[in-house]
């Protein structure tokens, strides 16, 4: 029986250097950006430890009040709150 695969697409805000950085290491790796993070993000609901121990980082890191930062996406979008004022 032929089984019906659908997606569902996503939608991300990358910085700049991170987006052309992914791009480059995708092109030199002959693959998609989007083969990769199907990858990774299946090994990542499927329990795979080391990206689990990555996202146990990320979460610490973010709720480090010392580490917070303000990134260029978060800077659009108090620009946009502003622009709603106007």
């Amino acid at each position: 029986m032929n089984q019906l695969i659908t997606k569902k697409s996503i939608h991300i805000n990358l910085l700049t250097e991170t987006h052309s950085a992914f791009r480059v290491f995708s092109f030199k790796n002959q693959l998609s950006m989007q083969e990769i993070i199907e990858e990774l993000v299946s090994r990542l609901v499927d329990g795979d430890q080391s990206l689990l121990r990555i996202v146990g980082k990320i979460k610490t890191r973010r709720n480090d009040p010392k580490v917070n930062k303000v990134f260029s996406t978060d800077i659009e979008s108090i620009y946009a709150e502003f622009e709603k004022d106007d």
